[in-house]
């Protein structure tokens, strides 16, 4: 019987028929836009409108509201605005009468501007003046809980329960601790319940995106995958029109909590990932899914015993795990791993806090937010023609350097609301595309037999310096300082990304030595484009040696083949 792989036996039993159509829309594209809503409510209801203490006795004199916060309320020193954490002190003459001295005091009570949202955390629970960061901290929090889970979940469902469980608890996780938040006011609970429910986001989304991409035609991924940054899009669009409606953090909340009903209906409609489940030894279990997945697609033929047969054949071919400590023996790929750790860490700074700092532009959260969630919608166009026309390395420079300037053009232009609105959208369009482009770089320099660990690895090392940025926000207070941050961040990505090797039109590497050889037959100092990739080595080939002065011997006979096929074109 003649060796199959996995994608040929999906192939058989139908990679792209109503399965896959119903797989795309109702698990991908769905649990995408309610992930993406989620995770983005915590942006509002931790948001910290404007305040100014609360001073007892307006209802007695004749002062409208206004007329009693310029009366009680200082001025800041730059004169700008007035003090949120102290009021004068009030005297009152004949009982009423109000006489105003050049003292002040803390505030004891507050006012809150409740235009725009009526309830915040910040509202509910006094979390002002000298609680101020505990808004932050819970910011903050979620992003920790979410960088965790992306390390802890996945490796425990590939280790141990399979990826449709972990997915199961991890929505458990959300639904207990969201509804444990709503009604918890204590700053540490509350803090640890944001943060337990968080845990689940990545792994929602990584669980079932996975399953799904592994039951598609290779040559529809890519569809796939724009669907899910499509719907997490919307999702993020979506959530300004619920905070809006809602203007209050507990029914922001209970809608969260409501969108999980959905997700665990999706519990029952995907499988357990057959290759998952291959490489547990479970093959029985595997083929039933496959037949259901034939008896979906109404492929008359399929036999249980034949491709369980098959499966057998391929799980005995299965290759060894690989651990990150080999990647040491490999000069050149461990060169690249450290450069991609340090380009994700500012990455996804700069993401953030273009992402996170809603309130750039006072009392106009929803426009805000709903703008830049739109820039994600052409960034990944963007995104595709850069990295498909110019290369992975010259965009990926390019764009790092296009972020630079435009970070720099929002430093000047702070005064202007107007033209900072416009130029820090056009910087979220850029950063995400960034992001885009690293992905992908990611994808094809990890070889496969390490492939998941590593994008996994590259998303933990990002999520915990995103999780810096609720601070870095609060720290700046409007002086701009943290656009000409983003500005030096940007700029290190683009040289970092120079030395990066190209991998424009490059099969995927299947093993370590693999995927170091790439540098060589992609020398650094050649621009390989769309218009000239046909007259570089497109794969690594027999005889080429290694940063290790190790031989690749492996190179499969397909990719000499293509290598031939290329030679001819050119001549």
């Amino acid at each position: 019987m003649e060796l199959k792989d996995f994608d040929t036996i999906l192939e058989s039993i139908g990679s792209y028929g109503p399965y896959q159509h119903r797989m795309m829309f109702f698990v991908v594209s769905m649990t995408s836009l309610i992930i993406g809503l989620q995770v983005s409510t915590r942006i509002f209801i931790t948001i910290v409108p404007d305040h100014w203490c609360h001073v007892e006795g307006r209802e007695s004199s004749s002062m409208s509201v206004d007329e009693w916060k310029n009366f009680t309320i200082p001025i800041s020193s730059d004169g700008s605005k007035f003090e949120k954490c102290e009021h004068y002190v009030i005297y009152w003459e004949n009982d009423y009468t109000p006489y105003r001295s050049n003292e002040t005091m803390s505030c004891t009570s507050w006012e809150y501007d409740r235009s725009l949202l009526h309830e915040t955390l910040a509202t509910t629970n006094d979390w002002v003046c000298d609680r101020e960061l505990y808004s932050v901290h819970i910011m903050s929090a979620n992003i920790a809980g979410s960088c965790i889970s992306t390390f802890i979940m996945p490796y425990l469902a590939d280790k141990y329960t399979g990826r449709r469980q972990m997915y199961l608890v991890s929505i458990f996780f959300h639904f207990i601790f969201e509804f444990a938040a709503i009604f918890t006011s204590n700053f540490p609970l509350h803090l640890v319940w944001r943060f337990l429910a968080s845990c689940s986001f990545q792994t929602n989304y990584q669980m079932s995106y996975i399953i799904s991409l592994e039951l598609i035609a290779p040559g529809k991924r890519a569809l796939a995958e724009t669907l899910s940054f499509a719907a997490w899009t919307v999702g993020m669009c979506l959530t300004s029109l619920l905070a809006w409606a809602a203007g209050d953090w507990r029914y922001i909340s209970t809608v969260s909590l409501l969108l999980d009903s959905y997700m665990f209906a999706v519990y029952w409609m995907m499988p357990e990932s057959p290759r998952w489940l291959l490489s547990k030894n479970r093959t029985p279990e595997a083929t039933k899914i496959l037949m259901k997945i034939a008896e979906v697609n109404k492929v008359t033929g399929a036999s249980a015993e034949d491709l369980q047969q098959q499966l057998t054949a391929i799980e005995k071919q299965q290759p060894a795990a690989i651990t990150f400590a080999e990647i040491r023996r490999y000069p050149t790929f461990f060169r690249t791993v450290i450069l991609l750790c340090c380009i994700s860490a500012a990455s996804y700074v700069v993401y953030g806090v273009i992402s996170l700092d809603v309130n750039f532009i006072d009392n106009s959260y929803f426009m805000n937010f709903f703008l830049l969630s739109l820039m994600e919608f052409p960034s990944q166009v963007t995104g595709w023609l850069g990295v498909q026309y110019l290369g992975r390395r010259l965009s990926a420079v390019l764009t790092y350097l296009l972020c630079a300037g435009t970070c720099c053009v929002a430093a000047l232009v702070g005064h202007d609301k107007t033209a900072l609105l416009v130029v820090v959208s056009l910087l979220k369009w850029l950063s995400t595309s960034a992001l885009f482009g690293l992905y992908l770089q990611v994808s094809e320099l990890y070889p496969t037999t390490m492939r998941s660990t590593g994008m996994g690895a590259i998303a933990v090392f990002g999520t915990a310096f995103f999780s810096a940025t609720p601070y870095i926000i609060n720290a700046d207070e409007g002086s701009g300082f943290k656009y000409l941050m983003l500005m030096g961040l940007s700029a290190a990505c683009a040289v970092l990304s120079i030395p990066l090797p190209e991998t424009l039109s490059m099969p995927l590497p299947q093993t370590l030595a693999e995927a170091d050889s790439i540098a060589s037959v992609r020398p650094l100092k050649k621009l390989i484009h769309h218009w000239n990739v046909k007259k570089f080595t497109p794969v690594p080939f027999y005889g080429q040696t290694c940063s290790n002065d190790k031989q690749v011997t492996r190179a499969e006979e397909s990719a000499v083949q293509e290598l031939a096929r290329l030679k001819e074109d050119q001549e």
